[in-house]
Parts: structure tokens; C-alpha cells; sequence
């Protein structure tokens, strides 16, 4: 099968291209990982259309786009064109299937957990964006769209949750804002299952933590010099959901937190 990544430098994308190794090939928009990557800019409909045609997918996984929600929020005519228009661009050119990566930022946070039947409700302009992308990739049946929450994990290529805690002495950390964190390896493990699977899933861990709790679990497990302080949510940008954690009628696989970190341990 013939797989193309799109975003493949970041987080989740790059984890993705190393799993696969030689079966895919993969995007960038500005930062180069791998030899074989194609630049791709998804407010180009012209450079997605050159980057089909050099490639010839049969299955496009979709991890690209803005994901920094203050910026999308301060500049949400950018965030469209790269989140939205990027991605019904891609529908009009490609008729293969799309596995879309999207976020738990498409809930308002008053009804948490969301599971797939929820009703979203956006509060801030990159959860829009999203939700926008996810109704056009879903529009054509086989597709999938896959609601991720705050992934984490080691990633030799994009390591940034790691390097900024261990770049650090002091970080404060919300006791307001809580999600369901998701192990980056538990997604690769089930992306057989999921490129097989269509219409709507959610994939994240099974254990709710604040943004303070979670810091705090993984500083100790990891046996970081690092103080974390509790902090009221402050809105700088964009609104945050106070509960957006997810659950799910499918039962996959999923690591406990304790279990991560040794893992991580093991690994460094």
C-alpha cells in the first residue's frame, strides 16, 4: 500500500514516517527531517497537486496544518487557509482514502467525556478550523477522521515536549484545564486498525488529568530537576476547554501513564 504523510516533520507525523520506514513517503512545509520528504504548503492547491502526482498515494494520512492555537486565534485567515482550504484542496485532488488527524479542541469542555456521538462545539478559532476539515474529509464515505488529546511521548525526530521540560527549572502548569493526554506509540501501534476503519474515532489515553497533574506525573517519573507550579487558566489568546477529555466506543489499546514513563526511561 502506498501511503503518503502529510506533515510528516512534525509530533505525530514524523513518528509515523519512522514506523512505516520505506513503505510511505512524506511532507514537510518548513523544516526538513527526512531525505525523501516533498515540500508541501496546503494554501497551495497547485503544490498539492504536483506533490499527488509525484507520489501516487492510495492512502493519504493527514497530521498537517496549524496547530498552535493562539496563533490560529490571532490569525485566523492563515489558520484557514492552511487547516481548511488546505484540506478540501486535497479532497479535490485526491479520491483515495484520508485517514484526518484532528483534536479534542473541537469541544466546548462543558460536557466532558466527549465520546464519538458527542455534539462539538468549538471555542476558539483552531477547534473551528478543525471541525471544519473534519465534516469535508468525512463527507466521502472511507475516509476516517481520528480526535486525538494532547499527544506525548519521545520522538527522536520532534522531541519539543521532552527538550522544553528538560530546558526548564520552573514551569507552571493549569489545575483548571484537563484532557485525557495520549501516548504517541499507542496511536502508531494502532495505525493498521485505523487505516481500515472509516467515519469518526476517538483515540486517547483513559486517564483525565489536569495540565498541573500530568506535569507533575511526568517530572517525578522521569526524575526531572523540574519545579511545577500550580496555575490558574489565564486566557492570553484563544479560549481553552476546561474538560475536553475524550472517551471512546472502540477499545484500543492504551498505556497507563506509569507504564510511559518507563518506557521513556528505558529508551533515553
Amino acid at each position: 500500500m502506498k501511503i503518503l504523510v502529510i506533515g510528516g516533520s512534525g509530533f505525530l507525523g514524523s513518528k509515523i514516517v519512522e514506523s512505516l520506514g520505506e513503505d510511505c513517503r512524506s511532507t514537510y512545509y518548513r523544516n526538513q527531517l527526512f531525505p525523501n520528504q516533498i515540500q508541501l504548503d496546503l494554501g497551495d492547491e497547485m503544490n498539492i497537486r504536483r506533490c499527488l502526482k509525484q507520489t501516487k498515494p492510495e492512502v493519504v494520512l493527514h497530521c498537517g496544518g496549524l496547530t498552535d492555537t493562539d496563533f490560529c486565534e490571532s490569525n485566523p485567515d492563515f489558520a484557514m487557509r492552511a487547516n481548511c482550504l488546505g484540506t478540501e484542496a486535497l479532497l479535490n485532488e485526491f479520491e483515495g482514502k484520508i485517514v484526518y488527524f484532528s483534536t479534542d479542541y473541537v469541544f466546548d469542555g462543558e460536557n466532558a467525556p466527549y465520546d464519538e456521538r458527542s455534539q462539538p462545539n468549538p471555542i476558539n478559532h483552531y477547534g473551528k478550523t478543525k471541525l471544519f476539515a473534519e465534516r469535508k474529509v468525512l463527507e466521502r464515505n472511507g475516509n476516517l477522521v481520528v480526535r486525538v488529546s494532547g499527544l506525548y511521548g519521545k520522538n527522536k525526530h520532534n522531541n519539543k515536549f521532552l527538550n522544553r521540560l528538560r530546558s526548564k527549572t520552573l514551569i507552571q502548569a493549569s489545575t483548571k484545564l484537563i484532557s485525557t493526554p495520549t501516548y504517541i506509540n499507542d496511536v502508531i501501534e494502532a495505525l493498521p486498525d485505523l487505516i481500515k476503519m472509516s467515519g469518526l474515532v476517538h483515540f486517547s489515553g483513559e486517564q483525565q488529568f489536569s495540565r498541573y497533574e500530568f506535569l507533575r506525573k511526568v517530572v517525578e517519573g522521569l526524575g526531572l530537576s523540574l519545579e511545577v507550579q500550580p496555575s490558574e487558566y489565564e486566557i492570553k489568546s484563544a479560549k481553552r476547554p476546561k474538560n475536553s477529555s475524550l472517551i471512546s466506543i472502540y477499545n484500543f489499546k492504551k498505556t497507563k501513564i506509569e507504564n510511559v514513563l518507563k518506557e521513556i526511561n528505558e529508551e533515553i
